[in-house]
């Protein structure tokens, strides 16, 4: 079929399709996923958005965004090469990837300054979710793994190259908006933090070099724990993480930043949300998720249930592209508080 801007459908069966897996930590790879290297790297060359169409009464049904909206995100992308002022940034704002147990940043060394993660990880998560409405003002939840980001933003101006580079290097992976339920919700959370994923471990030596192989220009890293790298950080979702639980009852006490009963048909500012307890049993209630390609096809243990997902729209921009988006239209870039973390209590191991 003729490629359209903005949209890749779900009609391509799950099992078919290749994904590249480039928001890694360290290469320290699941076993299902290790002959998949050679294939995802090139369908990372070969254009991660490549398009087939769906019919505009199709789209308009399942409320996929317009292709106006894709096409002036994009069009206003195109013009900021890596030199662009996007805002400025009054204050540090760290990276981390586990709550407590792990930092590496280099502006926050030590981790228990960081009793919830990452500022700037939940910043990416927010942002993500916040800059995905302008293209869908439906979506109700973002997700972004603590692997995904390699830097801090430092006090002064930040450009999309900073951005681009030091912050989120991995820009080939499409960013893809979909439906799944509080049930799905739940067994993403819970399966980015399991400890006994199937695990193909490398030395460290052996994990820098394959990065430095396959990503020359991205920041290697280490990761200590099978959760490490993984570690959810989410836009319109709060959580408790107990580390300590089984398998399956790490995450608790969800709660989603919902639509009022009633402003389902408002759209844009007008559609107001409240917090609300997220029913974990519930297989059926639609959640709109916005998360990377990598994500929503089931890597790092999220989305266990991708085949159910429905009304999934690729876009023909990435996390990265959508975090620039927002920054953009930021006078200043601030992080956010412990209270607006999306981790409220965390117990470590």
């Amino acid at each position: 079929e003729a490629s359209q801007r903005g949209v890749v459908t779900s009609s391509i069966p799950n099992d078919d399709v290749c994904v590249a897996e480039p928001l890694k930590d360290s290469f320290v790879l699941p076993r299902r996923y290790m002959f998949l290297i050679g294939a995802g790297l090139l369908a990372v060359v070969l254009g991660l958005g490549l398009g087939l169409t769906r019919s505009s009464s199709s789209a308009a049904a399942s409320g996929a965004p317009a292709e106006s909206d894709v096409d002036i995100m994009v069009a206003n992308l195109e013009k900021m090469d890596d030199g662009t002022v996007l805002t400025y940034s009054p204050d540090p704002i760290c990276f981390s990837r586990l709550p407590l147990m792990t930092n590496v940043s280099s502006t926050c060394p030590d981790p228990t300054a960081l009793p919830k993660g990452g500022p700037l990880n939940q910043l990416v998560a927010d942002g993500t979710l916040a800059a995905a409405r302008e293209i869908d003002d439906m979506v109700d939840v973002s997700f972004i793994n603590a692997g995904s980001l390699r830097g801090d933003i430092d006090v002064g101006d930040v450009t999309a190259g900073t951005v681009r580079k030091d912050i989120l290097p991995f820009g080939q992976d499409r960013a893809v908006v979909f439906s799944t339920t509080p049930a799905g919700i739940k067994a993403t959370l819970e399966g980015a933090v399991q400890e006994d994923k199937q695990w193909l471990a490398l030395s460290e030596e052996e994990s820098i070099e394959q990065q430095k192989q396959f990503f020359p220009n991205v920041r290697p890293l280490v990761v200590k724990w099978p959760f490490e790298a993984s570690y959810p950080y989410a836009g319109g979702l709060r959580y408790d993480v107990d580390l300590t639980a089984p398998n399956g009852q790490r995450v608790i006490n969800i709660e989603i930043n919902a639509l009022i009963t009633g402003a389902e048909n408002l759209r844009g500012s007008s559609a107001t949300r409240e917090w609300k307890v997220l029913d974990i049993t519930d297989e059926s209630t639609p959640i709109r998720v916005v998360a990377s390609a990598f994500l929503e096809g089931g890597g790092d243990g999220y989305f266990p249930f991708t085949s159910s997902h429905i009304d999934k729209v690729v876009l023909d921009v990435s996390v990265t592209d959508l975090f620039i988006v927002y920054a953009s239209k930021q006078e200043t870039l601030v992080g956010p508080s412990v209270e607006e973390m999306s981790t409220r209590n965390f117990m470590p191991i």
